[in-house]
């Protein structure tokens, strides 16, 4: 049995999988994005430290734009600058992906350990500075979480617990609520 496609078909293979990885591009793109910012918006408690994978992201979700564009071009406009560039761009976006999935596999995630520590650390300026304050209370009351690890970090730092911490008398810990 032979199977055989039409350049016509190939061609609509060739659409499909193409818009497939720009949409899949621009999603890993914005995550990355909004991922920086998120985390640029508690860049005092968390002392500046950010996770090394994020521009990484960013760059390869950028290639991809790239390489599936350039995809779209050469259907346009056959050149075989266009085709060597789309052909490179989703080499190194595909090699780059791959690489983060086996470094994410095979390594620890230190930016967990790092940022438990630094916010740990910071704690100890929760009442003496309100830039401390003021991220500590944003960074619980967005994500319902409470401290460092949990709700007892504010009593080893001889803080009272704060509002952000509660929800009514529900007060949130790692896993599970306290009632």
């Amino acid at each position: 049995m032979k199977l055989s496609l039409s350049e016509q078909g190939w061609n609509r293979l060739f659409l499909i999988l193409n818009g497939v990885f720009l949409v899949y591009s621009i999603i890993l793109f914005a995550l990355g994005i909004k991922a920086q910012d998120d985390l640029g918006q508690f860049k005092t408690i968390l002392q500046g430290i950010n996770p090394p994978i994020l521009p990484t992201i960013i760059f390869t979700g950028f290639i991809g734009i790239i390489g599936s564009i350039t995809g779209y071009c050469k259907i346009m406009k056959p050149n075989q600058i266009v085709i060597i560039l789309h052909i490179t761009c989703m080499t190194i976006a595909t090699i780059t992906e791959l690489c983060i999935s086996l470094g994410t596999v095979m390594t620890p995630n230190e930016f967990f350990t790092n940022a438990n520590y630094t916010l740990m650390d910071s704690l100890n300026y929760y009442d003496i500075h309100p830039l401390y304050h003021e991220q500590f209370e944003q960074l619980q009351t967005n994500y319902k979480c409470c401290g460092s690890s949990m709700f007892t970090d504010y009593r080893r730092t001889n803080n009272s617990l704060p509002a952000s911490c509660k929800n009514n008398e529900t007060i949130y810990t790692v896993n599970t609520r306290i009632d």
